[in-house]
C-alpha cells in the first residue's frame, strides 16, 4: 500500500526510498514486481466494482484500503480515432491492405505534448501518398456517414482489453503512473475515461482535426546503392 501510494501521489523520492528499503531487507525484486502489479489489478477493481472482497479473496480491513487508496486515481485522458480510423480492424486498413498500398508495418498512434496533440499514422509503402489521401478521405466519409455504433463498441471494448492486460506489466503501470504525473492525469481512472467517450465525440474530433489542412507528410526515400 505504501509504494502505490506513493506512485499515485507522484512521490518519486518516496516510491524510491520505499524500494530501496524493500532491496535492503533482502526482498526478491521479481517478487515484489509481481506483488505490486496484483496490489494495482486490485485497486483497479475496487475502482469499477467498489466493495468486492470475495473476487479478491481479502479481509474487509484490506477492502477497506483498497477502495481508499482507489478513491485517489483521477483521469486520463483517452482518444479513440486512432483506433476508428487505422486500427487493423478497420475497414480502411482492410481496403489498404488488400489494395496493397501498405503492408504489416503500418499503423497509426496518438500522442500529446504540451499545448499540441497529433494522431500519426506510418509504415512503408511505394505510393505514401495516396495512403495520405486514402486516410483523409476515410476521415471525412465517418464524419458524414457516422460510425458505426457495432464498429465503435468493438474498437472500445478491444481497447480497454488491451489497457487492463497492460496492468499485469509491472514497467507498463509504472510508465502510466509517471506519464500521469506529468501530464496531470492519474492512470488507474481510464474505465471512467473510455465509459465517457461516446462515437459522437470521435466524429467531433475527426471533423475538426483530420483536414486537408492540418495534415503533413513525411517522406523517407531508401538510400539508393551505388
Amino acid at each position: 500500500f505504501d509504494v502505490a501510494s506513493a506512485l499515485i501521489a507522484g512521490d518519486r523520492d518516496g516510491a524510491l526510498r520505499l524500494l530501496e528499503r524493500v532491496v535492503n531487507e533482502g526482498r526478491d525484486l521479481s517478487v515484489f514486481t509481481q506483488d505490486l502489479a496484483r496490489h494495482f489489478r486490485a485497486l483497479l477493481l475496487a475502482k469499477l466494482c467498489g466493495h468486492c472482497s470475495d473476487i479478491l479473496d481479502c479481509t474487509e480491513d484490506a477492502m477497506r484500503r483498497y477502495e481508499e487508496q482507489a478513491a485517489h486515481c483521477g483521469e486520463k485522458r483517452l482518444s479513440r480515432a486512432i483506433d476508428v480510423l487505422l486500427g487493423d480492424s478497420s475497414p480502411l486498413y482492410q481496403r489498404l491492405y488488400d489494395e496493397g498500398l501498405i503492408n504489416g508495418s503500418f499503423g497509426g498512434g496518438f500522442d500529446q505534448l504540451p499545448g499540441v496533440a497529433c494522431l500519426c499514422a506510418g509504415g512503408e509503402s511505394e505510393q505514401p501518398q495516396k495512403v495520405s489521401d486514402a486516410i483523409l478521405e476515410e476521415a471525412q466519409r465517418l464524419v458524414r456517414e457516422g460510425i458505426d455504433p457495432q464498429f465503435f463498441e468493438q474498437i472500445r471494448r478491444a481497447s480497454f482489453g488491451a489497457t487492463l492486460r497492460a496492468l499485469n506489466s509491472f514497467e507498463n503501470i509504472a510508465v502510466s503512473l509517471a506519464d500521469g504525473y506529468f501530464r496531470g492525469f492519474d492512470a488507474l481512472r481510464f474505465p471512467e475515461a473510455y465509459e465517457s467517450i461516446d462515437k459522437e465525440d470521435v466524429e467531433r474530433f475527426l471533423r475538426e482535426n483530420l483536414t486537408d489542412s492540418r495534415r503533413a507528410i513525411s517522406i523517407i526515400e531508401p538510400k539508393k546503392e551505388g
